[in-house]
This record gives structure tokens, sequence and C-alpha cells, in this order.
């Protein structure tokens, strides 16, 4: 028979591994969320399909929660920079500053891009989302949402994450404040990303 400090030991081995297990497929399906590929395939390819996000959500925009239209526009807005940039990866390349220089298919395409086309991306990139806005009209209620949004944002780009509590321990500073702040860095990075492809479009 098992000792109870051999019980607790395969206890907590068998609760470590399923948690490593959890956090693992967690990290793998961060890139397709919902962890449906072939629509994921298709939405890298076509990111301002309507159509297609609403069957990767199985719903359709009407039907969506308000974190829903957020998540999925974050998404696109994800997806679309990283299409016209040549399929690069957006963490690398916001910390490089530059979009590769690789002579790819995929760059290749986005050289010939119009500059209306352009223009159009970075409308659809640059907006602000009316779903994070009705979000921060009821800032307290839905902080966590916004705070775990950016965190997972932040993630994509590259930049390092500084939690609200981490920011402001006595928690002083406003959470509108705070959130706007999160928004201005994240449009910064995009905003020089788009800057670096128009260049590389215009050469």
């Amino acid at each position: 028979m098992f000792s109870n400090k051999m019980l607790r030991f395969f206890t907590t081995l068998v609760v470590f591994l399923v948690s490593f297990e959890l956090v693992s497929a967690q990290e793998l399906n961060r890139e397709d969320p919902l962890n449906k590929p072939a629509l994921w395939k298709k939405l890298s390819n076509t990111p301002s399909d309507n159509a297609l996000w609403a069957e990767y959500f199985g719903k359709s925009f009407s039907e969506m929660a308000t974190q829903e239209k957020a998540q999925m526009n974050i998404l696109k807005q994800k997806l679309l920079l990283n299409k016209l940039s040549g399929g690069s990866d957006l963490a690398e390349t916001a910390n490089n500053g530059t979009v590769s220089g690789t002579a790819t298919a995929s760059t290749v395409k986005m050289d010939k891009l119009s500059h209306s086309e352009l223009a159009n991306a970075e409308a659809i990139i640059m907006q602000e989302q009316e779903e994070v806005a009705s979000l921060k009209q009821n800032i307290n209620e839905n902080f966590t949402i916004l705070e775990d949004m950016y965190r997972d944002m932040f993630a994509d780009y590259g930049l390092k994450f500084v939690p609200y509590k981490d920011a402001s321990p006595d928690g002083k500073t406003p959470k509108l404040k705070w959130v706007e702040e999160q928004e201005k860095q994240i449009r910064t990075v995009k905003a020089q990303m788009l800057s670096d492809l128009k260049a590389k479009v215009n050469k």
C-alpha cells in the first residue's frame, strides 16, 4: 500500500502534468484560438472575409457577444498585418522595425499592392474598434477582459506587458488611462510597421 506521503507525491505529479499539458495546448493554439486549422488557413489568406470569420466563430456578426467581436477584429488586424508583411512573425517584424527583404513569393506579391489596397488595409488595421470602445464605457466591469486582451496583443507584437497591478500598485492610476496607454503602444507599433510596409511598396 502507498504511504500518505507517496500518495501526495503522485497526486501532485498528476496535477503538474495535467497543468503543463493545458498550458502547452493553449500556447500551441494561441495563433488559432478556436482550433480550426482549415478555416484559420483560409483566414490567413483572406483576413477581410467576414463570411469566413462568421464560419470560424460559428455565428453571424450580429449574434456575437461584444468580447467575441473585439477578438475577431483583433485577429483580423493581426492576420492582415501578417499577410502584408509577407508572412513574417509580427513580434519579429515589430522588434526589427523592418519587414524582411527576402524575395519570397509573399513579399513579391506585397510589393505589387496598389496604394489604394494598402490604404484600405491601413484603415482596417488602425481603426479603433467599436467593441473595445464599448467595453471601455464600463471600465470597472470589463477591465479584466480588456487587460487579457492587451496581454495577448502585446505578446503578438513582441512587447513587454506590465499588468495594471504592477504598473499602479497603489491603484491610483485610473483604469481608463491605463487602457489608453496600452492602446497607444499598440497603435504606435502598428503605425511603424505600416510605415515600413509603405516604404517597401513605394520602392
